[in-house]
């Protein structure tokens, strides 16, 4: 077959993987906002508020600054610094990258690319805010150097009726080989008191999204070490305890869920249903209904193939799971990684 297959290095293998990982879960919010610029609570009491409906650490995401984080010093939490930057994309609607882990916006309203440069020269995390919302579609994003992740759920968008779910756009990059991380967040602006806009759930960005990290202690550099190595995964509320590959199969074990369903690249994946009335806390399914190697050298050799003008094709080739417990409850792990196809004309 007219097709190569580069898998995932033995090095790279465990990045996704936070069951694996040495450690303790820490819940984060990744996307917050105060008074230093739209939010309604202060630094300190914004953090507060975290700590009290048990979070181990939240990052501090202003608009185009990076606040002070003084008020929040006596917190029993940890406090991340960071900032939402607004970026100037001419193709998207109005675009903007959060970075966690900086001390300064360097630059803002300028393309991505230099925004994210200037996130990772100073050891930060840049990820796309709420791309489905913000008019930023899958392509703009294909060719962004160091982009570590994308908001997979944003809580303040999707409770507002604002395009919050982009878990499309995540796939488009996944199928692509750009081998990125799911967050799901907040967005926090509103207070307890804060009254909801026509057409808002009330409390709508209040623990709404969140992420559970896999690190070996409670710190800003372990768990901001854990989020780039892609050891944590996304929830609204379930809970994802194991997701194991062994001897061809996939095992997921989670809490009560109506569905698990594991995702992948075009013309594969596949679901497992809970009986009628019933619950699901496990699924096993073999790597083959996903996009496992062989299966994904097939499908990039056959589309190239098509017409009269074969064209080069790359594919990632990955799982991911996604778990919904029957209501508003869903949860996402990070993609299983096996490597990257790919097929050029000169090889046929």
């Amino acid at each position: 077959m007219p097709s190569h297959f580069a898998p995932v290095s033995d090095e790279d293998a465990p990045a996704g993987d936070p069951f694996r990982a040495p450690g303790e879960w820490y819940r984060g919010n990744t996307h917050t906002h105060s008074t230093c610029s739209d939010g309604k609570l202060s630094v300190g009491q914004v953090a507060d508020w975290y700590e009290r409906h048990g979070y181990d650490f939240l990052c501090i995401t202003d608009h185009n600054v990076v606040a002070p984080l003084d008020e929040a010093a006596g917190a029993g939490i940890v406090v991340i610094p960071g900032a939402e930057i607004g970026v100037a994309w001419p193709q998207a609607a109005l675009a903007e990258v959060c970075a966690i882990g900086i001390r300064e916006v360097r630059r803002k309203h300028v393309h991505p690319q230099e925004v994210i440069d200037d996130v990772l020269d100073q050891g930060g995390i840049p990820f796309i805010s709420h791309p489905h919302m913000s008019g930023v579609y899958s392509s703009l994003m294909m060719d962004l150097e160091g982009l570590v992740g994308i908001e997979i759920f944003n809580a303040a968008c999707q409770h507002s009726g604002r395009r919050g779910v982009s878990t499309t756009h995540w796939d488009d990059l996944l199928t692509c080989g750009r081998r990125v991380w799911g967050w799901a967040c907040d967005d926090r602006h509103t207070d307890d008191e804060y009254p909801p806009p026509p057409g808002c759930l009330p409390y709508r960005d209040h623990a709404k999204g969140w992420i559970m990290v896999r690190a070996p202690r409670r710190s800003e550099e372990a768990i901001l070490q854990a989020i780039r190595d892609g050891h944590f995964y996304s929830t609204t509320g379930p809970t994802i305890h194991d997701i194991r590959v062994e001897e061809g199969m996939i095992h997921v074990r989670c809490s009560e869920a109506k569905q698990i369903t594991f995702a992948s690249v075009p013309w594969t994946g596949t679901r497992v249903h809970a009986e009628p009335g019933g619950s699901l806390t496990e699924a096993s399914v073999s790597t083959g209904a996903v996009g496992e190697p062989s299966r994904i050298m097939g499908t990039i050799a056959n589309s190239a193939n098509l017409g009269d003008h074969p064209r080069p094709k790359k594919m990632g080739s990955y799982f991911r799971v996604e778990i919904w417990d029957g209501e508003d409850g869903y949860a996402w792990s990070n993609p299983h990684w096996f490597g990257t196809a790919s097929w050029t004309p000169d090889e046929a």
